[in-house]
């Protein structure tokens, strides 16, 4: 009986031994824990797309710069990557701000609030445009009446603003004498073969898809009105008025419109110090961020910094209101 007291007795100690070293270690080596927090999760766009380029840069600069950190891609698109977050399926996303915003209020074509997601910070922005053969009888939005229309396929946020822009001007899809859902790439193919009048979307600067049509003949971007700019903003605070250069699509003149902005965003619940790590990175490694195509050349830490519609993330904001960008 005294045998196996005594060798419960030896077991117990030499579990409190490891214990000991355990935590011992934890205390010589802080953030063993930290560390692994640092395993994050990105979610972008389908593979091969602008939106998975474009975080693969990103996520290669944060390694980079960020002792510890490890980011792994996952693919993904605007709405599911709001949701993915919100769940805490990614720690990290790309998004449109336009749907960051619906997400985050619960509109269409989301079922319920996403209230865990947050703004890191702005990387592109992507403006609205109509785009229609420049010798069209097709000089306004309201002249569309009649016409052959691509909105973008059902469900993208391009379509969602779409009919919430021809509701601004007092029409909907039934003043089309045909509308189609078609992907840009598709579009394209259909305007140059004379199928449809035009075609709408949330394009990057110099898009590669308007470029295309261009090289076939002229293209006119129809102008919104400063009224209708206004009401969409408000709406969706996502939006924010945006004159098209003129120079960019060969234009008379710079072009009215609303732009959404591909933005970074972060679950609400990620580390604030780490969410500062990856803002500061961001705006002091600026440079790295324009030269990945035409659309960021002309990005600036003001434009990083813009309200798009959601809170934003404790970390970030903390990094924007210590360089005065807040």
């Amino acid at each position: 009986m005294k045998a196996k007291i005594q060798n419960r007795l030896q077991k117990r100690t030499r579990l409190t031994a490891v214990l000991c070293v355990v935590s011992f270690l934890c205390v010589l080596v802080p953030g063993i824990e930290a560390q692994a927090a640092r395993s994050l999760k990105m979610a972008d766009g389908s593979m091969g797309s602008y939106w998975y380029s474009y975080a693969t840069a990103i996520s290669e600069l944060l390694k980079k710069k960020i002792p510890g950190i490890d980011i792994t891609i996952t693919p993904g698109g605007g709405s599911s990557n709001v949701a993915a977050v919100h769940l805490g399926k990614a720690h990290l996303a790309l998004s449109l701000s336009p749907t960051a915003y619906m997400g985050y209020i619960g509109e269409a074509p989301f079922k319920e609030k996403n209230l865990k997601i947050r703004q890191v910070a702005g990387l592109a922005d992507n403006p609205f445009i109509l785009a229609v053969w420049a010798d069209s009888k097709y000089k306004t939005v309201p002249d569309l009446k009649g016409s052959r229309y691509n909105v973008s396929p059902r469900g993208y946020t391009s379509e969602t603003l779409a009919r919430q822009l021809f509701k601004a001007y007092g029409m909907s899809y039934k003043d089309f004498k045909k509308i189609e859902h078609a992907s840009n790439r598709d579009a394209v193919i259909m305007m140059k073969d004379g199928h449809i009048d035009g075609m709408l979307g949330n394009f990057s600067r110099y898009a590669a898809y308007l470029l295309d049509l261009m090289s076939s003949k002229p293209i006119r971007v129809l102008p919104l009105e400063e009224s209708v700019v206004a009401k969409m903003s408000r709406d969706n605070p996502g939006l924010v008025k945006h004159y098209v250069p003129a120079k960019m699509y060969n234009q008379d003149k710079d072009v009215l419109t609303f732009t959404g902005w591909l933005h970074l965003i972060a679950g609400e619940q990620i580390d604030e110090q780490l969410v500062y790590d990856i803002t500061k990175t961001l705006i002091e490694n600026i440079d790295v961020l324009k030269q990945f195509s035409k659309g960021t050349r002309d990005l600036t830490p003001e434009q990083m910094a813009t309200d798009l519609g959601i809170p934003f993330h404790a970390g970030a904001m903390k990094y924007y209101k210590e360089k005065g960008l807040k």
